[in-house]
């Protein structure tokens, strides 16, 4: 079921590179226009208030330290005899700067499709799955609420699986990026939930998903 994974092709890596470099810029500049336009005025404030709003709007409504559980349900692109993708599950941990950036990393593991083949009087279960682990970097964008929008970007590395009975093989891990948007809504300054959309696309073989995610997670 898993094809062996030839090697990367170099021009094609470095043109796709570029255009994720220059997506991830463009969302980063956004992002910071929008948080600056949305800054009040310093006229509105007096010396004495002016360094509280200042931290406020710098960290949002929480603590820079993140670490929070996903859950979600992802499809493949384009067409394919099984969705690798499917319910996920995984883990997330980062750190935001005054500044508004976040850099951090996560780990998912998708349980896939599993279809039943059958020969005759028997049948064997046939499940397809893929995970990935990637570094993430972000811009947070604090609102007026406790809301705040971070979109992002990622590269890391993806592997493709497959059992078929009580065999399972794995293809070789091969690099992945991924653009995503996070809405988080802060409960307090150390707990909040938020869902996460983003795009994955492992370089060969051309394996492209869309997944969303629920969040839950801890601010310290």
């Amino acid at each position: 079921m898993v094809r062996h994974l030839c090697s990367l092709n170099h021009r094609y890596l470095n043109m796709l590179s570029r255009k994720f470099i220059a997506l991830a810029l463009a969302s980063v500049a956004f992002s910071a226009s929008i948080s600056a336009s949305a800054r009040p005025s310093d006229d509105n404030y007096d010396d004495d208030s002016y360094e509280e709003h200042d931290d406020e709007s710098s960290n949002s409504k929480l603590d820079p330290v993140r670490l929070e559980a996903l859950i979600g349900y992802g499809v493949h692109t384009e067409d394919s005899d099984m969705n690798g993708f499917g319910v996920g599950m995984g883990i997330r941990g980062g750190y935001v700067f005054n500044g508004g950036f976040y850099a951090g990393g996560t780990y998912v593991r998708h349980l896939g499709e599993t279809k039943s083949l059958s020969f005759g009087p028997t049948s064997i279960d046939i499940n397809a799955y893929i995970d990935y682990f990637a570094a993430e970097l972000g811009y947070e964008i604090p609102t007026a609420s406790n809301i705040a929008l971070r979109p992002y970007g990622a590269l890391g590395s993806a592997g493709a699986h497959a059992s078929v009975g009580d065999e399972t093989e794995s293809s070789d891990r091969e690099l992945m990026f991924m653009l995503g948007f996070d809405v988080s809504a802060a409960l307090s300054k150390h707990v909040y939930i938020g869902g996460d959309i983003r795009y994955l696309d492992i370089i060969e073989p051309e394996v492209g998903g869309i997944a969303l995610f629920t969040r839950i997670g801890g601010a310290f």
